[in-house]
């Protein structure tokens, strides 16, 4: 399956929780191998945030590193870029249906909206300012 990496960076608190879901052996089986990919990805999205900071980022007198506002607009140009990438992941083939009695909040379901539309997936969101200056407060 085909997703954007802001698909699954903006999407991963959702999948966590989807992740906690009691699913029959099979659709749990898949859903952990698609997590496995998405969990690569996401980890390397991490380090390359991270990258993005130490590069347009400056160090306070704490020694924690933060971007200025001079260079927000790089960094959130840059990191729009990397979540604009699309990667190949498991598709684990979940419909609605399979949460049928779940417990996940409306908005849990938006941002998963890509998961069970697979039209949607390919074209999904590529991120947003908003998504960009939530990176810079983790």
């Amino acid at each position: 399956m085909k997703v954007t990496l802001a698909n699954i960076y903006n999407g991963w608190q959702a999948l966590a929780k989807l992740s906690t879901l009691d699913l029959p052996a099979r659709k749990a089986y898949a859903l952990a191998r698609f997590m496995k990919d998405a969990g690569s990805e996401y980890d390397l999205v991490e380090k390359q945030r991270v990258n993005l900071v130490q590069r347009y980022g400056a160090q306070d007198e704490q020694g924690n590193t933060h971007v200025p506002p001079a260079n927000l607009e790089p960094f959130v140009a840059a990191f729009n870029e990397l979540l604009a990438v699309t990667v190949e992941v498991y598709d684990p083939g979940l419909t609605i249906d399979d949460l049928d009695g779940a417990k996940l909040s409306a908005i849990s379901f938006f941002s998963l909206s890509w998961l069970f539309d697979r039209d949607e997936a390919q074209a999904g969101p590529v991120g947003d300012d908003h998504t960009a200056h939530q990176a810079l407060a983790n």
